[in-house]
């Protein structure tokens, strides 16, 4: 797919964070999507963290972006689970299911779910043009 750069505002400090830039020096970036509420994501975030926590210091990077809820009860899911790897917002309620890049990343590749969550990509940044 054609992944788009962006900027995002952190779950965490209200900063924004450009992927791009976060990805400069690393040798691979996990992106993972997805919605603090999401059963599947509960099961999956506590392996994103030990991922990230044994292969950051070999030059992974991992960022996760926050769906379909609040920035408040995100925050409050990154602190009930210890995730310490940078968390962007793109959307901030089920509204915005559909309006989301997020969205057309998913139907692009043939993702018929309905929410999505969680959702990863896989960036190598020597490759981004």
């Amino acid at each position: 797919i054609k992944y788009k750069n962006w900027t995002y505002k952190s779950v965490r400090d209200d900063r924004e964070i450009n992927l791009r830039e976060l990805a400069a020096g690393k040798k691979l970036v996990l992106i993972v999507y997805f919605a603090a509420w999401c059963p599947n994501w509960k099961y999956q975030a506590p392996f994103t963290q030990k991922l990230y926590e044994k292969y950051k210091a070999n030059g992974l990077e991992v960022i996760g972006v926050s769906e379909y809820d609040t920035i408040e009860k995100t925050r409050a899911h990154l602190d009930a689970y210890k995730l310490t790897f940078p968390v962007v917002w793109e959307s901030d309620s089920t509204a915005a299911k559909q309006k989301t890049l997020h969205y057309d990343y998913r139907k692009a590749v043939g993702d018929t779910r309905n929410w999505g969550s969680p959702w990863t990509i896989f960036l190598e940044p020597a490759k981004l043009e």
